[in-house]
């Protein structure tokens, strides 16, 4: 009798570095080619290479794409291994839930994580060799990294106070001579920086002074051409009149004009100040709401000028820390949303579905489903509460910019509140007696909720997206080659919520791809 031939594994492959440097510098090249190895030695079926390029290892798992992924992965139970190049590379989380999360996954996809050596890590061996081991190594991991970021801040602010650049690209027009450990001025940068205050003075706008040095061949201070907030940005700063600021500490370099020319200047910007007021908001009911089907990105609001109908789509490649899309697909903002008003009007007015809700509601509180949804609230509100104030800890550190802390710290207070809503609906549920559901009682909520919908504003209408589509796994809204993809709930009454009742792809035409 012949013996019988295993099945290779099914594996997932994971590929993170924290910064675009290192991604320049071919390091997920080498993990990539450490991955083809283990691949010879130990033969897989790679299911998917998920690649964070630029991302911290810091990050939570619901920052992630990638671990949003493999969460989804993991769910389907798609893989058997979970291959990374080194364990570190999964995560360096402080909080120990967020490491703990990445090895809830693998145990949920009943999985074993292999590293490029070949060593196993499996969450179902009963001894508890390798929880203690992958604890260990994301311990140190996290250790490490917080030993990397005191190092780094301590060295900036040696360099600061010597005098020296601390970090980044020095002030435009000057550079650090570190043999004679002083600042120079840079002659070529210096008189393009002086004709910038000449034009500005003599009445010339940013964008016109953005317009003349890109006709006269002027090189930029980075990227491919001049524009209007580089100029503004050079106009503004006081490192223009020889003050350089970094990590608290002020340090004198050579000025490009005196205090009396700058705050000329300055006066002529703001007289060339346009008083229009903001831009109009266009009107999009699933902005922030709506993501792509193919990078789970949230799509944005496109325009190509004034008059053109808007589009839901990708942001473009340059405001994305992960890459492009590979498949930027794109729809009108008024098919879209009125797709989605007719697809959840239906729903919302179908006493059927209502009444499935209502039972299913009664079901999952009878089950203590909602004392799992508090439990589970309470924790998400306990770590956005500690990822707010480690973010502002490191920006009283001078780590983080204040523009990036301030949209990060939104992004946290906006996740936050969602969790406290979270958290008080399941508290309410838990304090009110589940009762049976009579069909009157549904088909008069059906009525109420029709005419009340139809009438909504968009305000309202967004209002109501938010109750249904709430921010977390599993539920959203995707745009699809096919049309659009709805997981939602239905918070009907205050003790009873129907999970993923309302998961139901459905098609609005094939959206134009541009």
């Amino acid at each position: 009798m012949g013996t019988k031939e295993s099945t290779p594994p099914r594996a997932v492959e994971l590929i993170r570095v924290s910064t675009a440097a290192q991604a320049d510098r071919d390091t997920p090249e080498l993990q990539r080619r450490a991955l083809d190895r283990l691949r010879e030695l130990r033969p897989c079926v790679v299911i998917e290479r998920l690649e964070a390029l630029g991302v911290s290892g810091a990050l939570g798992a619901d920052d992630r794409a990638d671990l949003r992924r493999l969460a989804a992965l993991s769910a389907a139970r798609a893989f058997d291994e979970l291959r990374v190049w080194n364990v570190d590379r999964l995560t360096r989380a402080t909080d120990l839930r967020e490491r703990a999360a990445i090895w809830g996954l693998a145990l949920d996809a009943g999985a074993t994580i292999v590293d490029a050596t070949g060593k196993v890590l499996d969450p179902a061996d009963e001894s508890g060799i390798g929880e203690v081991d992958y604890y260990l190594q994301t311990f140190f991991a996290s250790r490490e990294r917080q030993k990397i970021l005191a190092r780094t801040a301590a060295g900036r602010r040696r360099a600061a106070e010597d005098g020296r650049l601390s970090q980044g690209q020095p002030p435009f027009g000057r550079r650090y001579d570190h043999d004679a450990r002083r600042w120079v001025l840079v002659p070529e940068q210096a008189e393009i920086y002086g004709r910038i205050v000449r034009e500005v003075l003599a009445g010339r706008s940013t964008r016109e002074i953005a317009e003349l040095l890109n006709r006269d061949g002027v090189p930029p201070t980075r990227g491919a051409a001049w524009g209007h907030s580089t100029i503004k940005r050079l106009l503004g700063t006081e490192a223009i009149v020889g003050r350089y600021k970094a990590c608290g500490l002020t340090t004198e370099i050579p000025p490009i004009v005196d205090e009396v020319t700058w705050a000329r200047a300055r006066a002529a910007l703001r007289a060339h100040v346009s008083c229009s007021g903001p831009t109009a908001r266009r009107e999009a009911l699933l902005r922030g709401v709506l993501r792509c089907g193919a990078c789970d990105h949230a799509a944005n609001v496109i325009s190509d000028g004034a008059g053109a109908i808007a589009r839901y789509g990708c942001p473009q490649p340059s405001r994305r820390r992960d890459g492009a899309c590979s498949d930027r697909r794109t729809i009108r903002v008024p098919v879209a949303d009125e797709a989605v008003r007719d697809a959840i009007l239906g729903v919302l007015t179908d006493p059927e579905v209502l009444h499935t809700a209502a039972e299913a509601g009664r079901a999952r509180a009878a089950e203590g489903q909602e004392a799992d949804e508090l439990v589970a609230a309470e924790r998400d509100v306990e770590r956005l509460r500690g990822n707010e104030a480690r973010l502002v800890r490191l920006l009283d550190e001078g780590l983080v910019t204040e523009d990036v802390a301030r949209e990060r710290l939104a992004q946290l207070r906006s996740a936050r509140d969602s969790a406290e809503t979270r958290r008080q609906r399941a508290a309410l549920a838990l304090a009110d007696a589940p009762a049976a559901v009579e069909a009157s009682e549904v088909e008069a909520t059906a009525q109420r909720l029709g005419k009340a919908v139809r009438r909504a504003s968009l305000a309202r209408w967004q209002e109501l997206l938010g109750i249904l589509i709430p921010s977390r796994e599993p539920y959203g809204l995707w745009l699809r080659r096919d049309g659009f993809e709805l997981s939602a709930c239905l918070p009907l009454f205050p003790s009873e919520m129907a999970r993923d009742l309302a998961t139901t792809p459905w098609r609005c035409g094939r959206p134009r791809r541009r």
